[in-house]
């Protein structure tokens, strides 16, 4: 400091020696730190002298980076330089970690006393989105990632930058899923310095969900109510835990931090921990919503190492997802279901069976958007079919191939539809039949437009309203429509496409009316219109 203010070293800062360093700085005691108050207002008030000095000539910009880990000194010179500057064109700036903060934190008093400081602006961060996490991963591999990788590691993140690159760190070096050692222990530190009871909570809340209800929590703990309270109020005073936004529970502020409390648990105990979840949900329903419970008790049954009860659980879970349209929670339940449903030597009268299970859930990886797991359980239900050849249900699952295939670039899909008619021809009408008609004049429209295209359109048109297949009816009755204008009646082609669309906007088919209602502006536009 000497060497840009000369005046610090004045004689009382000195030394008596006239040696090589003399006159050069304050005389610190043996921890660097000025001898007396006095000292210190006369060596913070050089500093606020030197920033006014630098900042006349031109703009300049302080950074103090984690404050939360800041000393005593530093926080009271940042104070000071806030209090008393008044020259210059300066900016200070300074981040802290509000996670790190518990209720005791010494930043705690000084952030208090800045909000009341006119020329001091507090700027609340918001984590990183999903675009900033891949620009950020992109900085720290040199390249492009995967959409996979930004996909896998912005969920786990949350967007914490700080976590994004330690993930990018571990997994580079092979710790996938789980995470390295490193990143376990920096997790890790806060827990392990609470109390035992606090952190005995922490590992119920970390295998109870996403978020676990106080009651339900306090059930499973067996705690006193005062214990219990002592023991959440030490873990959300270390900002490890938060109560819910409902307000009825409580859940980790980083789901990470409950991954690597999880992954501390001892096999057997997980597996304890999870059995008693179960246990008391099933014995009092009320302490879960109800819309979550069949999805909780298969999570818990699954973890407690109980096929015989996770695989019912699982498969209520997944027929409750689907009725609420939601995909991508219903292929969860149904891999766990396929998984379990081989562990399970004699299941529940009414259990589906395998093909049963995988015709579901490639449905759901289509609908959900995971065309690639959908195609790979297509494949797997055909590898089965050959072994137990079912003509109707290979035709089905070669419907479903001929679709994907299209999808993900893997061919045009007409070898399965052919291979699909013929499996079917000569069989009793069916379901089957009429939507691997309806399908096959769907890709002629797009591959083999042409009289016989618009044939076999009218042919799935005929054959599904036979056998009562409404919507594969829909289906072939927007391919016959846009065949009908492609071939000149434009007037009868557009009347059956609007019909079609007022008919799906009825019986509300998903796939069927994204089909109405998507092709007939792409033929209006065709005709000009």
């Amino acid at each position: 400091l000497a060497r840009l203010l000369p005046e610090t070293a004045g004689p009382r800062a000195g030394t008596a020696d006239a040696g090589p360093h003399a006159g050069t700085a304050d005389a610190p005691g043996p921890s660097g730190v000025p001898h007396s108050a006095e000292d210190s207002a006369r060596l913070f008030g050089h500093v606020t002298r030197l920033l006014e000095e630098l900042s006349a000539a031109r703009p300049l910009v302080l950074v103090l980076e984690d404050l939360h880990w800041a000393d005593a000194s530093t926080r009271h010179l940042y104070a000071h330089l806030l209090r008393t500057l008044r020259a210059g064109r300066l900016l200070l700036l300074a981040t802290y970690r509000s996670d790190d903060l518990h209720r005791r934190h010494p930043l705690r008093p000084l952030l208090a006393e800045l909000d009341r400081l006119r020329a001091v602006r507090r700027i609340d961060l918001a984590r990183l989105g999903h675009a900033d996490v891949r620009r950020q991963l992109a900085g720290i591999l040199g390249a492009e990632p995967e959409a996979a990788l930004v996909d896998e590691i912005y969920a786990r993140s949350e967007g914490n930058a700080f976590f994004v690159e330690e993930l990018a760190v571990s997994l580079r070096a092979g710790h996938r899923p789980g995470l390295s050692e490193n990143l376990r222990e920096l997790l890790l530190v806060r827990v392990e310095a609470l109390p035992p009871d606090a952190g005995r909570v922490l590992r119920l809340v970390a295998e109870g969900g996403s978020a676990v209800e106080h009651p339900l929590l306090a059930a499973v703990s067996g705690m006193a109510e005062d214990a219990l309270l002592d023991a959440l109020r030490a873990a959300t005073g270390a900002h490890l835990l938060s109560p819910t936004p409902e307000g009825d529970g409580y859940r980790f502020r980083h789901s990470l931090v409950r991954e690597a409390v999880g992954e501390d648990l001892l096999p057997g105990e997980r597996s304890a921990l999870n059995r008693r979840y179960a246990e008391t949900v099933e014995a009092a329903p009320h302490l879960v919503r109800a819309e979550e419970r069949d999805a909780r008790l298969a999570g818990y049954w699954y973890a407690a190492r109980e096929p015989a009860k996770a695989l019912p659980a699982a498969l209520r879970a997944a027929a409750s997802a689907r009725d609420r349209h939601a995909y991508a929670e219903q292929l969860h339940h149904l891999d766990r279901a396929l998984e379990l449903r081989e562990q399970v030597p004699e299941p529940a009268p009414g259990t589906p069976v395998p093909l049963d299970l995988l015709a579901e859930a490639a449905t759901a990886g289509r609908m959900s958007g995971e065309a690639r797991r959908a195609y790979t359980l297509v494949g797997r239900a055909l590898r089965l079919l050959e072994q137990e050849p079912d003509p109707l249900r290979t035709a089905w699952f070669l419907t479903r191939r001929s679709r994907l295939a299209t999808a993900l670039g893997r061919g045009d899909g007409g070898a399965e539809l052919r291979r699909a008619e013929e499996l079917v021809r000569g069989l009793p009408p069916s379901d089957v039949h009429a939507e691997v008609l309806a399908h096959l004049a769907g890709w002629e429209m797009v591959n083999k437009p042409g009289p016989d295209s618009l044939v076999s359109a009218e042919r799935a048109v005929a054959y599904a309203r036979m056998v009562g297949a409404v919507d594969t009816e829909l289906s072939a009755h927007v391919t016959r429509g846009v065949l009908r204008v492609a071939a000149g009646d434009i007037d009868g082609g557009l009347a059956e496409l609007y019909e079609t669309r007022e008919r799906a906007l009825a019986l509300a088919p998903p796939d069927h009316l994204a089909r109405a209602v998507a092709n007939l502006p792409s033929v209006l536009e065709g005709i000009g219109r």
